[in-house]
């Protein structure tokens, strides 16, 4: 009787998953034929699917939670602190993060001292921005900044992406120096933007296309129905949108698009994860309007420089790094965020433009516990000599000399986990500290921060 029982509850429970799962289809071919926002996003039964099991994984967790730690272990922030430069570090934030000093929500972002001391926040509040119009499955807590950037007035711009929703990707903000919203765009921005001299903002975006990609006559067939197109999306300060570059039409027009046969993910066939503005006069490319770029395209294991008022490729090196992430440019070629290096293993490593010879920064030294599978950033300080790396799935901050590879400031993103906080994940931790995902930190000069504060 009882093994009967038993049977009868899981015929019960598929037989629910079942009407679940019909009731999905059905729904999405209802808004597809009314064309209900966020129609594009329910195009097929098999894409609702795909946003729910989305959702059931991840929505419930914190956004950026790494891991709790119990009270009688290490809360310091700050673990090592040797030769490490003097600047200030703008370190994003998100919900539950220095709630000591935003205690409704968080901070968005803070500005520390490499004491681990706040000299300045700025208050997340996820309503403030949130339309949940063009995602599926998304509520305002499942948003979190990924890319923080302080122009020289004290304005903080922000990229956000999403935990749980579907597309991930979510959009860019603009705050002022006492957290004053000044503008919001909800336009599918997501990881890592920068700033030019005029500034204008270089934002990686993207958008959803009906349909399966089709390289050299073959069908990159995405089992959701449609895939993710990566764009550059060209700001003005003030926020309307000045230009477009899809990365599509980059790779075919430089005659690189047969990488994209190779790219891991059908629906997401370049994943663009940042870009950075090049000077072109060091590439003696002074005499004519050059909008060079150096881009990082996931998917496809590529770092391409770039020119888009030639809407050329100049140069790409495919294959060298797996899922790379953050290139920059140094004295010794192109630094970049290898995440695969390994097996749970990560390096930065420098990549020489002209002979693609591989050399390992940073770890050095086998057994080093170094690794993100997603994301990690990079920022270098003016002379080169060293770097802020965004360990971000480790919950980790280094300061690495780029010479010798050695570990100049180690920070651990701790912060206290607070009773005020509506975060589910957090409710059985009070008076613990939770350990956040670090998306980015980029060294800020001291003379800047003295005059803003």
């Amino acid at each position: 009787m009882h093994r009967l029982s038993g049977e009868l509850v899981r015929f019960q429970k598929s037989l629910f998953i079942i009407c679940l799962l019909g009731f999905v289809f059905a729904l999405g071919m209802h808004t597809a034929a009314r064309q209900w926002p966020p129609f594009t996003l329910f195009r097929t039964g098999v894409e609702n699917i795909k946003a729910i099991k989305v959702w059931l994984t991840e929505s419930q967790s914190t956004a950026k939670l790494v891991r709790v730690l119990d009270d009688g272990q290490d809360q310091r922030r700050v673990i090592k602190s040797g030769q490490a430069g003097d600047e200030y570090l703008l370190v994003a934030g998100g919900l539950g993060q220095w709630s000591e000093h935003c205690p409704t929500y968080g901070c968005l972002a803070a500005i520390i001292n490499r004491d681990g001391s706040v000299v300045h926040t700025w208050d997340f509040n996820p309503d403030e921005i949130f339309d949940g119009s063009q995602h599926v499955g998304l509520s305002a807590q499942q948003v979190y900044p990924s890319g923080v950037y302080l122009t020289d007035s004290g304005d903080l711009l922000v990229s956000f992406q999403n935990q749980g929703g579907y597309p991930y990707a979510y959009g860019i903000a603009k705050y002022s120096f006492d957290g004053t919203l000044l503008w919001n765009k909800v336009g599918f921005d997501h990881h890592w933007f920068d700033v030019s001299a005029d500034g204008s903002i270089y934002s990686p975006v993207l958008r959803i296309v009906a349909g399966s990609l089709t390289v050299a006559g073959k069908e990159l067939k995405c089992l959701g129905g449609s895939y993710y197109e990566d764009y550059v999306r060209v700001y003005s300060a003030s926020g309307e949108i000045l230009n477009e570059y899809s990365m599509l039409e980059l790779l075919r027009k430089s005659g690189f698009d047969a990488l994209l046969s190779s790219a891991n993910d059908p629906c997401d066939p370049t994943h663009l994860n940042d870009i950075r503005l090049l000077d072109a006069s060091e590439f003696g490319l002074n005499d004519r309007d050059t909008k060079l770029v150096i881009l990082s395209l996931r998917n496809i294991n590529s770092v391409a420089i770039a020119d888009l008022s030639t809407f050329e490729i100049l140069w790409i090196v495919s294959g060298l790094t797996r899922e790379q992430h953050s290139p920059r440019m140094f004295h010794d070629g192109v630094v970049v965020f290898d995440n695969y290096a390994g097996q749970n293993r990560s390096e930065i490593v420098s990549i020489h433009p002209g002979s693609f010879a591989k050399t390992i920064v940073y770890p050095r030294t086998e057994g080093t516990a170094f690794y993100s599978d997603t994301a990690g950033y990079i920022d270098l300080s003016d002379d080169g000599r060293r770097a802020i790396v965004s360990e971000t799935k480790a919950g980790r901050i280094l300061e690495i000399d780029m010479q010798t590879g050695s570990v100049l400031w180690e920070f651990l993103n701790l912060h206290q986990a607070r009773d005020s906080l509506e975060v589910p994940s957090l409710d059985a931790a009070k008076g613990r500290f939770a350990v956040f995902s670090t998306s980015c930190a980029v060294y800020i000069p001291r003379t800047l921060v003295e005059r803003l504060l």
